[in-house]
């Protein structure tokens, strides 16, 4: 991924406690914390499933001209 010079906001934060740390480091979108669909309520989820990718501890999500409405 290209380098925008945005940093991660830091973990540690004073008055808060973390619940969930998600760094998008496997392979495998964690479906205990994402659906893998995008409104599926409003379609099937076959046709509602999202095109995604996790690259460089980035979930990058993809729409184009093939998905489905």
């Amino acid at each position: 991924m290209k380098d925008t010079g945005m940093r991660p906001n830091p973990l540690d934060k004073p008055g808060y406690r973390l619940e969930i740390n998600e760094a998008f480091d496997s392979s495998t979108l964690n479906t205990d914390l994402w659906l893998p669909y995008s409104l599926p309520h409003w379609s099937s989820r076959t046709r509602s499933a999202t095109q995604y990718l996790l690259e460089d501890s980035t979930l990058v999500l993809y729409i184009d001209n093939n998905s489905q409405p």
